[in-house]
C-alpha cells in the first residue's frame, strides 16, 4: 500500500514530527519523497525512497535506494530559497485492547544538500522536517476484487435490527433469496472489514440507515466451509467511471455471528473496530492456494 495514494479520512490530528521521527529512524520505515521540480516537463516529479541514516531533532539524513521519474500536476515548493520535498510513510499505532491501526503520515521537508555517487546520481539528502505531521487512517485490510465465477451464494438483507434467535436467522435468510431476485446485487469486491455491492439506484437510495445482513457462504477445496454471517452499516456510495452516477454502496462490517457458542440466542461478536478474523484468514487461504485462483488482490 502507497502512503501517497488515496486513503480514506476518517480522523486527522498533528503529532510532533521530534518523536515521529525517532520511531521512523529506530524501526528503519521506508519513506517516500515527491519532487516537483528541476525537470523540462512541467508535468514530471521524481519518486525517491528509502530510510533515515541518521537523525539530529527534525535534521535527518536520507539514504536513497531508488527513484524514478512520475506524473504530476503539482508545482515546484520552495522555502526561504529551498527545494521542499513532500514526504509520505506508513506507520502503526498501537491502541488500547491490543488493537494495531495502520496510520498514513504526511509532511514537508526542506532539502538542505545532495549527495552524489561519481556519475552524479544522488544518493542522499539532508533533510529538514517541518514540526509536525498530517495523519490519516489507512485501510486496515487488503481489499479483493470479486469474480462473478467464485464458487459461492451470497445474501443481502435489509434488518430494523440484529437478530436474535434461530427463527430470525431462517426468516432472514429465505428473505436473502427473494432479495437476490428483486435487487439483482452483485459483489465488487471484499475485504475482512467490509464489501462493496452494486445494486440499482433505487434500492441504493433507500438503504442510508439500515441494518445490513450480509451471507457469504465459499465453495472451495481444502477448506471447511462455514457460512458467514454479517451485519453492517453504510458507509458511502460507488460511483460509475462513466457517468459518475451511483450503482452501489460501501458496508463497513459491524457483527458476526459466533456459531460455535450461539444456542438458542445467537450471539453477536463485534468486529467494526477489528474486521472479521475468520474471513480475513479464509481470503489469504483462497490467495495463498493457486488451485484455486480466486480473488485478485488490489491494494487499497
Amino acid at each position: 500500500m502507497n502512503a501517497e495514494s488515496s486513503q480514506d479520512l476518517f480522523s486527522m490530528w498533528r503529532p510532533s514530527s521530534l518523536p515521529v521521527l525517532e520511531q521512523v529512524y529506530n524501526n528503519r520505515i521506508p519513506l517516500t519523497l515527491i519532487l516537483s521540480h528541476g525537470f523540462s516537463g512541467k508535468s514530471l516529479a521524481v519518486q525517491l525512497k528509502g530510510v533515515i541514516c541518521k537523525i539530529a531533532g527534525n535534521v535527518v539524513r536520507f539514504g536513497i535506494e531508488s527513484q524514478k521519474t512520475i506524473p504530476t500536476t503539482a508545482p515546484a515548493k520552495l522555502a526561504q530559497g529551498q527545494v521542499v520535498a513532500d514526504v509520505f510513510f506508513n506507520m502503526s499505532l498501537q491502541k488500547p485492547g491490543g488493537i494495531v491501526e495502520p496510520m498514513g503520515y504526511n509532511g514537508e521537508a526542506s532539502i538542505l544538500s545532495t549527495t552524489t555517487d561519481s556519475e552524479g546520481k544522488p544518493t542522499e539528502l539532508l533533510l529538514r522536517f517541518g514540526h509536525a505531521f498530517n495523519t490519516r487512517r489507512m485501510r486496515r485490510d487488503e481489499r479483493y476484487d470479486w469474480r462473478d465465477d467464485i464458487p459461492a451464494t451470497l445474501g443481502l438483507d435489509l434488518l430494523n435490527g440484529i437478530p436474535q434467535t434461530r427463527l430470525e436467522l431462517k426468516t432472514i435468510l429465505s428473505n436473502c433469496v427473494t432479495n437476490n431476485k428483486i435487487f439483482q446485487f452483485s459483489l465488487l469486491n471484499i475485504s475482512a472489514g467490509g464489501v462493496c455491492i452494486k445494486i440499482p439506484p433505487h434500492a441504493t437510495k433507500s438503504a442510508s440507515s439500515a441494518i445490513f445482513f450480509f451471507l457469504l457462504s465459499l465453495k472451495t477445496e481444502g477448506q471447511k466451509n462455514v457460512p458467514f454471517f454479517l451485519l453492517g452499516k453504510k458507509l458511502g456510495l460507488h460511483y460509475t467511471q462513466k457517468d459518475k452516477e451511483a450503482d452501489g454502496f460501501r458496508m463497513q462490517f459491524t457483527h458476526e455471528l459466533d456459531w460455535i457458542h450461539s444456542q438458542a440466542k445467537l450471539l453477536w461478536r463485534d468486529i467494526e473496530k477489528t474486521g472479521s478474523a475468520n474471513l480475513r484468514s479464509t481470503l489469504a487461504f483462497l490467495m495463498s492456494t493457486q488451485k484455486s485462483q480466486v480473488l485478485p488482490a488490489t491494494k487499497a
